[in-house]
């Protein structure tokens, strides 16, 4: 349970993080400063600066010639600074020494005025020089101040790249103006906000991931990262079952009418027919969302987005949990609507993984912060290349790299069977649910005719080993390669007797066991395939980890 702790502490060392947040209005019509004719590419951000030779406004103005969407420049960290006085020095630096008798009238105007940005940003960032803002009516404290940024006449008592306010009366030589695009910040772990204006989304969840790409069993809607799981349980055990498909995931926020229509078809699909058999009680045979009394679980302040049925929420602390309808009662219970219900057993339930671009159909993106590592996983296996894409013959699995074969016999001759695939290869670590799930999927069709044949009479035989014993631990188990990842998906009543000492992985349902499930085995017991896998530097990504280095 180490990695579970070291989870917890990133997400406690986040949430010290989230009260420094930073929102991030913004309106970015453009991907990417190749779109914008004139402006320079500064780690993401766009800039170009302007010989105007006069007040605040008449900058702001001269921006606005430039491009329409242009106004003066949000500085978000140091490397933004250093490459905004890079980008002036070839055109204004001589030309600005000259300007004027007055060497404060002689710098670059920045797009920061009285404490804030004229962007609408509340970036932290700053870099005044020593004994700046000084405060008085004339420079600092007045609704038209201007703060520039030292360019020319450089010295002791006017470092470059620091910042002055001046006073509203005081031409200044030049501008550095910005167009926001939805690379803007990139260099400072920082992204505008939505397209549409939208304060960015603050909540309690860390982000580690840019997309769904990299959450292995999730599905992308809109950006957002969602699956549907049948719990037939309250919402503190639906939440569970969230964190036993992701390390990361908990019940479902969401955002919009897009997020919502996309999370009522994943669930139907997945869900509706079971459902609708679920329960006598039709409020029971419902999806739970992560909304109790109204709020979200994550502490999302955005999404205002609430898509109440008609009446409701009407039972205040008796039904403090958030459902959506996937099984329709009639006219009166349309689908896709919401209702409160009390905390008790329903049917089903929605999870979901904070990543980068949640929320982009909804045009909320996740306030500027930096991407939290996975906690490492110490384990015994080479790290052997950077990606799956490295090792030809295996798949990719939200970062991991698995490959299904057919060997019949025990669990030597399967370890044996990996390394002929590949000198590095071992059985495999499962570390969440998606992983266990996606490697069932790789099971051939062929591959499960063939193992019937071995199970024969012997039911326990003829199924996929995996790379989970007892040898390595005391009176524990663990994972051949010394992981010490805690998921596991033990066949009710597994594992039962201490000579059992290996795992397999049912590929089929025989006498109560399910497929997918695992079960204790003794040293003898055949099997008719193995998953090996090899260690690469994004081995457990998909489930929250990392391979420690």
């Amino acid at each position: 349970m180490a990695n579970v702790e070291m989870l917890g502490l990133l997400i406690s060392a986040f949430l010290v993080f989230q009260a420094q947040a930073q929102s991030c209005p913004g309106l970015p019509k453009y991907n990417s400063c190749a779109d914008i004719k004139g402006f320079k590419n500064v780690g993401g951000s766009c800039y170009a600066t302007v010989f105007v030779g006069g007040t605040l406004d008449a900058h702001r103005a001269a921006c606005k010639k430039l491009h329409p969407d242009a106004d003066l420049a949000t500085i978000r960290c140091d490397a933004e600074n250093q490459g905004i006085w890079d980008l002036a020095q070839a055109p204004l630096k001589d030309k600005c020494t000259k300007f004027s008798d007055n060497i404060y009238g002689n710098q670059l105007v920045i797009g920061f005025s009285k404490d804030k940005w004229l962007s609408g940003a509340n970036f932290s960032y700053r870099n005044w020089n020593s004994g700046e803002p000084n405060g008085n009516d004339q420079d600092h404290n007045t609704p038209e101040a201007v703060t520039t940024l030292f360019i020319a006449n450089q010295g002791p008592t006017l470092p470059a790249g620091k910042w002055n306010d001046a006073g509203i009366a005081t031409p200044q030589c030049a501008a550095v103006c910005e167009v926001i695009v939805k690379s803007s910040g990139q260099s400072c772990n920082a992204q505008p906000c939505s397209q549409l204006g939208t304060p960015c989304g603050t909540h309690n969840d860390p982000i580690l991931w840019d997309s769904c790409a990299d959450v292995a069993g999730f599905t992308d809607i809109g950006g957002s990262c969602y699956a549907p799981i049948f719990i037939g349980t309250t919402m503190d055990a639906a939440r569970a079952a969230c964190k036993k498909l992701h390390p990361a995931a908990d019940l479902a926020t969401i955002r919009c009418d897009a997020e919502n229509e996309g999370v009522l078809k994943s669930a139907t699909t997945a869900f509706k027919d079971k459902c609708t058999k679920f329960s006598s009680n039709i409020w029971n045979n419902q999806l739970l969302i992560g909304l109790r009394m109204n709020k979200w679980l994550n502490g999302a302040t955005l999404p205002t987005y609430r898509n109440w049925n008609a009446g409701e929420p009407n039972g205040g602390d008796r039904e403090p949990a958030g459902t959506m309808l996937i099984v329709s009662e009639g006219a009166n219970s349309p689908l896709g609507k919401w209702n409160d219900q009390a905390d008790s057993t329903t049917c089903a339930a929605m999870c979901e993984v904070i990543v980068r671009s949640t929320g982009q159909s909804c045009g909320i993106q996740q306030c500027p912060q930096p991407l939290i590592p996975p906690p490492c996983v110490p384990h015994n296996d080479p790290i052997v290349a950077d990606t799956c894409s490295k090792v030809p013959g295996f798949t990719d699995v939200g970062g991991s790299c698995y490959k299904v074969i057919e060997v019949t016999g025990d669990r030597d001759d399967a370890r044996t069977a990996c390394r002929k695939v590949h000198a590095n290869a071992d059985l495999a670590t499962i570390r969440c649910a998606a992983e266990n799930k996606a490697i069932f999927g790789m099971i051939s069709a062929n591959t499960k005719k063939k193992c019937a044949k071995v199970r024969g009479s012997n039911p326990y035989n003829g199924h996929l080993w995996i790379g989970l014993n007892d040898e390595n631990i005391g009176d524990g188990v663990g994972w051949v390669n010394g992981a010490s990842t805690p998921y596991r998906n033990w066949q009710s009543g597994e594992p039962n007797t201490q000579s059992e000492v290996y795992t397999a992985m049912f590929v089929a349902s025989v006498s109560n066991s399910l497929e997918q499930k695992w079960n204790d085995v003794s040293v003898n017991a055949i099997m008719c395939a193995a998953v090996c896998e090899v260690q690469v530097a994004t081995s457990g990504n998909g489930c929250g980890y990392a391979p420690c280095k």
